[in-house]
């Protein structure tokens, strides 16, 4: 792991000053290094989207819509995008929901 870990970092330095600090923005977000690199890898710059619907979209993060004359129906998200950044980002956003329930739990007098 150790060795993992310190090769992850020397990918850190390589990356275009850009992507690093597309790195650090993930990693300040509460995730971990692995997860963070692996977003910047899948997505590049996040200064590419102008704005976050636009990062979900080439995530394939966004509901479907069946549009008929007054009718709009949201379905399920599309999954057309981006299947690695969307499942690496479900397991981000799952792991944080985990430790912040441990953390709460840890908190939590006993009774």
């Amino acid at each position: 792991m150790a060795r993992l870990e310190r090769a992850i970092d020397q990918v850190i330095e390589a990356l275009p000053e850009t992507m690093k600090a597309s790195s650090r923005v993930c990693r300040r977000a509460g995730n971990q290094e692995g997860v963070a690199v692996t977003i910047v890898a899948e997505v590049g710059p996040l200064s590419r989207f102008r704005r976050p619907k636009q990062l979900m979209g080439y995530g394939g993060m966004v509901s479907s819509e069946d549009s008929t004359g007054d009718s709009v129906r949201r379905g399920a998200i599309t999954k057309t995008g981006n299947a690695h950044l969307r499942r690496i980002a479900g397991e981000a956003a799952w792991a944080t929901s985990i430790g912040r329930r441990c953390r709460r739990d840890e908190e939590a007098p006993e009774a």
